[in-house]
């Protein structure tokens, strides 16, 4: 799929969500043994998205219902998206990132209820 510079600027943005969701309550999932065969992958789920991550691969797939998007990387080659279907999954998965991002941080409530409330203005 060929994409705008922003398009794929939004892409990798989104990308980078997904693995940093996945890497907080992502958990591992095997696929195919039934079929004589293992695939690792990584799954998380929020609310009406799941997030697949493919090791093997280096692609991400995003469902709500039905695909909305899809990446793949590679080192040498840079990314390809796939599919990308806009839509409020975007919002829910940036928030979801931030609030686990936030949540993750060390450090004293006071400084936390600081941080997310009292941000400094011109006049301080």
């Amino acid at each position: 799929m060929k994409v705008s510079i922003a398009r794929l600027e939004r892409a990798l943005q989104l990308r980078d969500a997904a693995v940093r969701v996945l890497n907080q309550i992502g958990y591992d999932v095997i696929a195919g043994p039934e079929r004589g065969y293992c695939h690792y992958t990584k799954q998380a789920k929020l609310n009406d998205l799941t997030i697949l991550y493919s090791r093997r691969r280096h692609l991400i797939d995003i469902w709500q219902g039905e695909k909305v998007f899809s990446i793949t990387w590679i080192a040498a080659g840079g990314p390809n998206v796939r599919a990308f279907r806009s839509g409020n999954w975007e919002l829910c998965l940036l928030n979801t990132d931030a609030e686990l991002t936030w949540t993750s941080v060390k450090c004293s409530p006071e400084l936390k209820r600081w941080l997310r409330v009292g941000s400094l203005t011109e006049d301080d």
